[in-house]
């Protein structure tokens, strides 16, 4: 079957006219059985949803000059539709269901434009990402805590090129993804949801060189039948970000289990060895949902990061920073993450070393130093210790950190320490007492 995208978008067009929008609204109405004005604006923005994702793959076939001329188009359109809705003129019913649309379906999909853009350029041009889904999803995850949203949905349109070509997304993103991730990843289930019951397209679709030949194969005449998009949400046939549908495999079953209340940690820990390599990135991501407010509970965030810290994972150590930013000392994730450093020891210096360098003021660097000092004996744990020495100041946390320096080290460093006491000491001396004190412990044990 050909279409020819043009037609879709003139449907748009109509679609996001003032008319078209309160006739359409009318339509979905007069179809419904019980009168719901979510659903009705529901079935409004998925259909149009449904529609700008179809010009999207039919222009993207032309070539990509009319992928973004189709897109440039739409844009317009929609961005006519929210100018004729924030009238103050209108219909007081009218007014009321087009600021519903606008603050709902129509701001996400706004928000998604970009991403189908960007997905559908991705797939055209052949440059899926080679990474699994789940790497490509955790990147995104960190960069979008970081607020870089551009290079983010870099990432997610891989993700989006993989998922036009049957790749899975797991259900568990849509619990502890980063909010504008997981809004994100409904706009592209859905869309392959709709792709998949479609009558318009063989789903999941082959590489864009071949269904380019199908097309061509196709070349009786254009075929479009906007009715039938319409009326696609007809007897449940599509799909909304309401109803997202999954099919889950064994890896899903078992990271269902990482919210369920009175789960054993190391039953789940052994549930998850087999697909030890394929989960990192999923529990990297999980660690921090709740640092993106991706969870209301730190319940997943903090299993991730126990199992992650049993693994040995260095990853780990990235994680539970970040949760240390973003958390306050009484939150239970906030010691977990300490005790999680304190358990990877050395394998944490690497990421504490970053993060003390690109934050060399303020508590954390203090505390991770003491924290640290806590652990198993090592030559890099004493050598980042060492370095965190050097650059402090008496008063600002030297004293602690140089405690931590003694803990943590052999006689070197305990006749460094002596010899900084002597050439700088501290104004007042009683800064020194608990570093004088683990010295001279130190240095009792060794004559013993």
């Amino acid at each position: 079957m050909r279409i020819d995208y043009r037609y879709l978008i003139q449907e748009i067009e109509s679609m996001t006219t003032l008319d078209g929008f309160v006739s359409t609204c009318l339509e979905i109405r007069d179809s419904m059985l019980f009168y719901d004005k979510e659903l009705l604006l529901t079935a409004f923005g998925s259909t149009l949803e449904l529609l700008v994702v179809s010009a999207l793959y039919w222009s993207g076939l032309e070539s990509e000059q009319d992928l973004q001329e189709a897109n440039e188009r739409m844009n317009t359109a929609m961005k006519n539709l929210r100018s004729e809705l924030s009238q103050s003129v209108l219909p007081m019913d009218v007014h009321y269901l087009g600021e519903q649309y606008l603050r709902g379906n129509g701001w996400a999909l706004e928000l998604r434009s970009p991403l189908y853009v960007k997905t559908f350029s991705e797939y055209i041009n052949g440059s899926e990402s080679s990474e699994p889904v789940d790497v490509c999803l955790q990147r995104a995850q960190e960069l979008f805590l970081r607020g870089e949203n551009k290079e983010a949905l870099g990432y997610t349109a891989l993700v989006g090129a993989q998922v036009l070509r049957g790749a899975h997304i797991r259900p568990i993103w849509f619990r502890v993804g980063h909010p504008r991730l997981q809004l994100h990843l409904a706009g592209l289930q859905t869309m392959a949801n709709n792709f998949s019951v479609a009558p318009y397209f063989s789903f999941p679709f082959e590489d864009v060189t071949t269904e380019r030949k199908k097309r061509k194969r196709n070349l009786g005449g254009t075929v479009v039948d906007l009715g039938a998009f319409r009326n696609f949400r007809r007897d449940a046939a599509g799909y909304t970000d309401r109803r997202i549908v999954i099919e889950p495999d064994d890896l899903d079953r078992c990271l269902e289990r990482l919210q369920e209340d009175d789960v054993d940690i190391a039953e789940l820990r052994k549930s998850l060895e087999p697909y030890r390599s394929q989960v990192i990135p999923i529990l990297q991501g999980a660690a921090k949902a709740w640092v993106g407010g991706g969870e209301d509970e730190p319940l997943i965030s903090r299993r991730a990061l126990q199992i992650l810290t049993h693994w040995g994972e260095k990853a780990t150590a990235d994680a539970a920073l970040d949760v240390l930013v973003h958390s306050d000392p009484w939150d239970s994730m906030f010691q977990e993450s300490l005790h999680a450093l304190q358990t990877l020891g050395h394998k944490a210096v690497p990421a504490v070393r970053r993060f003390t360098k690109e934050r060399p003021e303020g508590p954390l660097p203090i505390l991770l130093a003491d924290t640290l000092s806590r652990g198993r004996p090592s030559k890099r744990v004493t050598s980042l210790l060492r370095e965190l020495f050097e650059r402090s100041q008496w008063g600002k946390g030297r004293e602690v950190i140089g405690a931590a320096l003694a803990r943590m080290g052999g006689p070197e460093e305990v006749a460094y320490l002596r010899r900084i006491m002597d050439e700088d000491p501290a104004e007042p001396r009683s800064l020194m007492d608990e570093l004088q004190t683990i010295l001279d412990a130190k240095e009792e044990n060794s004559r013993d």
